[in-house]
This record gives structure tokens, C-alpha cells and sequence, in this order.
């Protein structure tokens, strides 16, 4: 897994249709900017209440988002410290294209097609992205179209164990047999693979 960093820059308040952290308000009074680094690519990340949020139509740029990437995510609601969002993800997605995402939430929506702008501020606090070190373009691709055919599979609450043949996920056993079929095995996303489950945190960590 690569991350690419977020960092604090000076900045103005970001305005402008899409730009901001929900479709049709800007924050007020807000003072600064966050860019998240890749390639020449600086998604635009914006205050509000003293979290931050990346607009969607800069992070997909040229050297933004590519499908098969993964998207973790602090939920609002989460009991994560918010003095260190960082050490603990509580959720997960992969994105596929289109400004969408392939995620399995919870019990009610089951494996489903969602945007990119579902993880924008207030529902996620804190975002971060990352890349398959070792997948190519055809990996990423397969990873891709094998989470597609999975939509409508149920949501899986056993969070302590994880199997990659199943027909029921939670969000990160379902990015982590993403890879697992898409590598033929040769890529497991887990940071220290065993027979648990896999949180966020442990695709989060991995080299």
C-alpha cells in the first residue's frame, strides 16, 4: 500500500461550485487549506468546523483518484479520538471510476454502488487514499470489476473472521478479496495476514 500524505498549507477559503464540502453551502470564516499529495495532483481539502474535507472534482483530476484505489475514511459518529484521526480508520471503500465507490456499509443497504461525494464532510471527518504498491493497471482493473459483481451481496457482521469465496462482506474484507482474487492470492492487503478478521486500520498500515 502507498499513502499519500495530507498536509497543512496557508490558504484561502475555497469557493466555487464544487469546490466546497456539500453541494450547495460553502464554510464561512474558514482560514485554511489541505492538499493531499500525488503526482502534480493536489486535491483541495476545506475547513469546516474544524474538520476537514476533500472536494471531489479536484481529488479525480489527471493525478487524482484511479480505479482500484482505496478510500478510508473516519466516520462522524465514530469514537475515534479526534485529537488522532490517523490511528484509527473505522471505514473503507474502493473506488472504480466515475466518481463512484464500491462499499458494504451496514446491514440495511448491503454491497452497493455509492459516490464519491458520500465521503464528504459531515459524514466522513477525515479521508485519506491509497494505491496498490504492487498491482498493475490489469490487477487494479479485475480488483475493480470483481467488487462490482458483488454488489447486492448482503452485509457481513462476523468482523472477526473474513473468507474471500463468501457471499457476505463487511467494508474492509470486501476491498481485501478484491485483491486477494484479483492477484490470483498474490496480494493480500492485510498487514499481518492470520485467520481474524481485517479492520481499515490493518490495509491501512500494510507495506
Amino acid at each position: 500500500i502507498t499513502m499519500y500524505d495530507v498536509v497543512g498549507v496557508p490558504g484561502e477559503q475555497v469557493s466555487g461550485t464544487g469546490s466546497g464540502v456539500t453541494d450547495d453551502m460553502e464554510p464561512e470564516g474558514s482560514n485554511t487549506t489541505m492538499v493531499a499529495s500525488l503526482g502534480s495532483g493536489i486535491p483541495v481539502w476545506t475547513e469546516r468546523d474544524g474538520v476537514m474535507s476533500v472536494s471531489d472534482e479536484a481529488l479525480v483530476g489527471a493525478d487524482g483518484l484511479i480505479p482500484g484505489d482505496i478510500l478510508l475514511g473516519r466516520c462522524r459518529l465514530s469514537p475515534v479520538p479526534d485529537w488522532n484521526p490517523m490511528d484509527n480508520w473505522t471505514h473503507v471503500a474502493l473506488y472504480i471510476g466515475d466518481d463512484r465507490l464500491m462499499v458494504s456499509s451496514n446491514p440495511i443497504q448491503d454491497t452497493m454502488v455509492t459516490t464519491l461525494r458520500s465521503w464528504m464532510y459531515p459524514k466522513m471527518t477525515w479521508v485519506t487514499y491509497l494505491r496498490v504498491a504492487t498491482a498493475d493497471e490489469e490487477v487494479r482493473n479485475k480488483a475493480v470489476e470483481w467488487a462490482k459483481e458483488r454488489r447486492g451481496d448482503p452485509y457481513d457482521a462476523s468482523w472477526f473472521s473474513k473468507d474471500a469465496d463468501e457471499y457476505s462482506w463487511y467494508c474492509s474484507e470486501l476491498i481485501w478479496a478484491a485483491y486477494i482474487h484479483a492477484s490470483d492470492g498474490r496480494i493480500d492487503i492485510e498487514h499481518e495476514p492470520d485467520s481474524g478478521g481485517i479492520s481499515p486500520n490493518e490495509i491501512y498500515v500494510d507495506d
